[in-house]
């Protein structure tokens, strides 16, 4: 049974968390800092690295910055702030994300090859094929609009107004976003 035999107004609103990118590559950090001693959490396009003490976090950090344009390291506190990693204390000491679409980490890969095809962790900002997906239909939704891309924190205060909700408090996103889209 399809959604319109419902005869109900149903808004119908599908999305991704986040693209996908064809892999170039592998970087190994190893290649550029010893990191015995150290916790490393290998994540795909992005490395965490916790450290036991501050000295070998700074060691660490300083073996890397700058050591190759393949990469930027960050340490947790100077992270973008778009990213709200610097407040969360399960990011690593360290943040080392690859500039590229390359998987990044320090274990060498089985017989050189990739474990997979295209990964997702990047930033939207960097490679827009990490945009995720957004399609909505409905008697709230302005048929044939289109956003330009877009943060998903500003979908719920686009759901919000469909079902007619106070905005919660502290909330990220922004109906301005969506507002192109909203039909009364």
């Amino acid at each position: 049974m399809g959604i319109r035999a419902l005869n109900l107004p149903v808004n119908l609103i599908v999305v991704s968390d986040h693209g996908m990118q064809k892999l170039d590559g592998f970087i190994n950090l190893a290649e550029f800092a010893d990191f015995s001693g150290v916790k490393v959490d290998d994540s795909g396009v992005f490395t965490l690295v916790y450290a036991p003490d501050a000295e070998a976090a700074e060691r660490l950090y300083r073996a890397l910055k700058g050591k190759s344009p393949k990469f930027e390291v960050y340490r947790r506190s100077e992270t973008l702030a778009g990213w709200h990693f610097s407040a969360d204390p399960r990011i690593g000491d360290l943040i080392v994300i690859a500039n590229g679409p390359n998987m990044i980490g320090t274990q060498l890969l089985k017989k050189g090859k990739l474990p997979m095809r295209a990964e997702h962790g990047s930033d939207p900002g960097a490679l827009p094929t990490m945009n995720g997906i957004f399609y909505a239909a409905g008697p709230n939704v302005k048929p044939g609009v289109e956003i330009p891309p877009f943060e998903n924190v500003n979908i719920l205060p686009f759901i919000n107004r469909i079902l007619g909700l106070q905005r919660p408090a502290g909330l990220d996103g922004s109906e301005r976003v969506l507002a192109g889209a909203y039909r009364p």
